[in-house]
């Protein structure tokens, strides 16, 4: 069962207009200052790559993937 996106097309797991779309940063004094990322993160990529930083060596089982590399 899906959600109405109405006037939007698509559902709530999709990719269209009612599927995940947000602007966000991270920001932190251990960042390099004026640098711009313009890589495609998603909001399951936050656990595996806190997992691998925990030293999880299997975080290929889970959903999304370790976004360390373009993180730092």
């Amino acid at each position: 069962m899906s959600g109405s996106n109405w006037p939007l097309r698509g559902e709530k797991n999709s990719l269209f207009e009612g599927g995940m779309k947000a602007v966000g940063f991270v920001t932190s004094p251990l960042l390099p200052a004026n640098e711009l990322n313009r890589n495609l993160l998603h909001v399951v990529d936050w656990y595996p790559t806190i997992a691998a930083l925990a030293g999880d060596t299997n975080v290929s089982r889970l959903d999304g993937f370790n976004i360390w590399e373009s993180l730092r």
